[in-house]
């Protein structure tokens, strides 16, 4: 399950509405549902306010490991580790945009060898013209 899935999750079972996320995280209502969808992923500073405000576990939001909420006694550990979570988070998102560039080129790529695809078919088909013209002018004549 995704970061967003998990954020829609959350979501629904504190019925909070997307408006209502939004207003907390000051943002506008078609981020939380881009977040929710994958489209793009929350800023650090919203996981902070969120986690915060409801004692979300972040781990859980980003990894889909161990529970929703940071039980009271856990907390006071937690709040220790919250940068190696900054830390993994940020090393998520860094990674997110390497493939996402990874795909953007492989486009690109691909794009030009369509472009050489289409190309050497030109080539190819200019060949048989002038293949076929040859033949046009001269005869093919039958062995005797």
């Amino acid at each position: 399950m995704s970061v967003g899935k998990r954020l829609k999750e959350f979501r629904i079972m504190k019925k909070i509405t997307q408006e209502g996320l939004a207003s907390l995280l000051k943002i506008a209502t078609k981020n939380v549902s881009d977040y929710e969808t994958g489209k793009t992923a929350p800023s650090l500073q919203s996981l902070q306010t969120i986690r915060n405000t409801y004692n979300l576990n972040l781990d859980w939001l980003l990894t889909g490991e161990g529970s929703m909420f940071i039980s009271d006694n856990a907390e006071n550990k937690d709040v220790t580790t919250t940068n190696d979570k900054d830390v993994k988070y940020e090393a998520i998102q860094r990674k997110n945009k390497e493939l996402m560039q990874k795909v953007l080129d492989l486009e690109k790529d691909i794009a030009i060898l369509d472009a050489k695809n289409k190309e050497a078919t030109e080539e190819l088909l200019d060949a048989y013209r002038k293949i076929a013209k040859h033949f046009e002018r001269k005869p093919i004549e039958s062995p005797a």
